[in-house]
């Protein structure tokens, strides 16, 4: 039996464009139904006021606490915000509130004690939806609020 497979004959030879025109992604974002946007507020005034370097060791800081609670391969940025996946809308919010604790706790006078105020740590905002732009509407809408 084993030489059956062994024969020239039997053998199929496939073409990399083969391989190509049925191959398949395999994409953790794919499967995640819910999306979030978590931004910091006013990053565009720190962004225009101060260097480059404090404006990436902002978003630094809230990436690191994005990655620490949702997992690198979740965590995406999308111009000047980072988007989250989840496939529980539940578990979605519960860890962005958890995100937003630790960011209201982060020691920002070690990046430029006027940049932020040291009071309110690291102020972020997020916005969850079935979309990203639907996510970042709410995540807009919840700034406006808060401003108020």
């Amino acid at each position: 039996m084993a030489r059956l497979f062994k024969k020239s004959g039997r053998r199929k030879t496939v073409q990399a464009a083969d391989y190509r025109a049925t191959a398949s992604l395999l994409s953790i974002r794919q499967n995640l139904i819910y999306q979030a946007t978590v931004g910091i507020d006013d990053i565009d005034r720190i962004a225009a006021d101060q260097p480059k370097s404090v404006a990436l060791a902002v978003n630094g800081l809230l990436r690191q606490l994005l990655n620490k609670e949702f997992g690198s391969l979740r965590v995406h940025k999308h111009r000047r915000v980072f988007t989250v996946g989840h496939h529980s809308l539940e578990t979605l919010v519960a860890g962005l509130l958890r995100v937003q604790y630790h960011a209201k706790q982060t020691d920002t006078s070690t990046i430029k004690p006027d940049v932020l105020s040291t009071d309110i740590g690291l102020p972020v905002t997020w916005g969850v939806g079935n979309s990203v732009p639907e996510a970042e509407t709410e995540r807009s809408r919840r700034r406006a609020l808060k401003r108020l």
